[in-house]
């Protein structure tokens, strides 16, 4: 898709919102890099319409054990994306200088506080370039310990979301929509942030806390969303490392999760089973087979084959079950 506003951009991508499949496949990665071109964010939200955004019940999935949501529409997945979108050039230059030494997570802050919006479409290309930066970082005998957070998303608090936007010098209707969707979500039971690319600038904001502990404490670590490498000399100071990140996510409110962080040796055939028994699966089929599934929906050659296949790598999403819905947009 170019990244000029034309009306066929622009209509290209409202009819590829409204297939209910693509918009369930949107939760496990960063699907929709193009709609981070302001224009044309502005154009589709604007084709689509403001009104009653955020009053339809959001959709939870279930991947790997852990429960995320996301916009249960294409207006609120649109507007909760173009609300991040004006805010990215301030999250950006708050987040400046330097970030981008530990953050390998999308959009690169560099680009964000030039109101850029990824290079990169896919997650895996992230994760690639963490892993890269971890080689290059270690030396003989280093060790990685793995660090993961526990329920980050769901567990992102919104009053703190919303005061780091002000301070970032967010303008105060882009902090205004922010507000508005988390709120309206979170009256129904789904607190924090939906699983989607518009919600990694917001988290690079917030873990921010935390990153600058581990800077103080001086751990060598990189980041791509709520997933740490943290490098160590020695397994004592693995153990130290593993007690500052815990400390370090206190500052944010936040919990290890302490089943997907581990050590790994670098080198070893023992590691180099478990990070195929850990990492891999996943990897593939989040990072490759699942955004290739969804980009094929739009040719109508491919749909008959991508639909068969769609349920084989696709947890099911259901409404979230709401008693008493609101009638208009909750007051933040």
């Amino acid at each position: 898709m170019t990244t000029s506003a034309s009306d066929a951009d622009v209509s290209r991508v409202v009819h590829w919102l409204r297939h209910p499949l693509s918009i369930r496949l949107l939760a496990d990665w960063p699907h929709l890099a193009s709609l981070f071109q302001p224009k044309l964010a502005g154009r589709v939200c604007d084709s689509m319409g403001e009104e009653g955004m955020g009053t339809s019940p959001p959709l939870r999935m279930a991947i790997r054990g852990k429960v995320y949501f996301y916009p249960g529409c294409p207006s609120d997945l649109c507007g909760f994306f173009g609300a991040v979108v004006a805010s990215l050039p301030n999250i950006g230059h708050s987040l400046l200088p330097g970030t981008d030494e530990w953050d390998c997570g999308p959009p690169f802050v560099a680009d964000m506080s030039s109101g850029h919006t990824g290079r990169w479409p896919r997650m895996w290309f992230y994760f690639n370039l963490m892993e890269k930066a971890v080689r290059e970082r270690c030396g003989q005998g280093d060790m990685v310990v793995h660090g993961d957070i526990r329920s980050c998303f769901a567990s992102v608090d919104r009053v703190r979301m919303v005061a780091l936007l002000h301070d970032a010098g967010a303008g105060a209707d882009a902090v205004r929509r922010i507000d508005r969707f988390l709120h309206s979500w979170e009256a129904v039971g789904c607190r924090g942030l939906p699983f989607v690319y518009a919600s990694y600038p917001l988290l690079k904001l917030y873990l921010r806390a935390a990153d600058s502990h581990l800077t103080a404490a001086g751990v060598r670590f990189l980041r791509v969303g709520d997933d740490y490498r943290i490098i160590c000399g020695t397994e004592a100071d693995a153990r130290n490392a593993i007690g500052v990140f815990r400390d370090a996510l206190h500052q944010c409110g936040l919990e290890q999760s302490l089943h997907k962080s581990w050590i790994e040796h670098p080198g070893t055939v023992a590691a180099m089973i478990q990070r195929q028994s850990r990492i891999w699966p996943a990897r593939w089929t989040h990072g490759v087979i699942k955004p290739l599934l969804a980009d094929s929906l739009q040719y109508g050659v491919m749909q008959p084959i991508s639909l068969r296949m769609i349920p084989l790598f696709t947890s099911t999403c259901r409404p979230v079950r709401v008693v008493d819905a609101p009638s208009q947009h909750p007051s933040p």
